[in-house]
């Protein structure tokens, strides 16, 4: 028998009854429950930036720099035609309604 459950002023009255759940990865109020998922938590959280690392060092297809100058260019060529179209739809949108009313 432990020392606590003779001596209740050692700890806390939470502390006196431990908690168990049916569920099997349920954490209760002990203290060493939290501590357990959070250790978990941290070795998944871990094993899942190593491995993004990995496979973008590895596994990853970079655009050499050429590449990337000529589809930067495409996308802004792209934007300024949609800019410049928006803006015509917008300019006759107008000048339609201010016919009308």
């Amino acid at each position: 028998m432990s020392i606590f459950l003779l001596n209740p002023s050692l700890t806390g009255v939470a502390q006196l009854a431990e908690h168990r759940s049916p569920k099997p990865r349920a954490g209760g109020s002990s203290p060493s429950t939290r501590a357990i998922l959070h250790l978990e938590f941290t070795l998944v959280t871990m094993d899942y930036i190593k491995r993004s690392m990995r496979e973008l060092t590895e596994e990853v297809t970079w655009p050499t720099w050429a590449e990337l100058q000529k589809t930067t260019v495409v996308v802004i060529a792209g934007s300024v035609f949609l800019a410049c179209l928006i803006a015509l739809m917008d300019f006759v949108w107008v000048n339609v309604l201010g016919i009308l009313y």
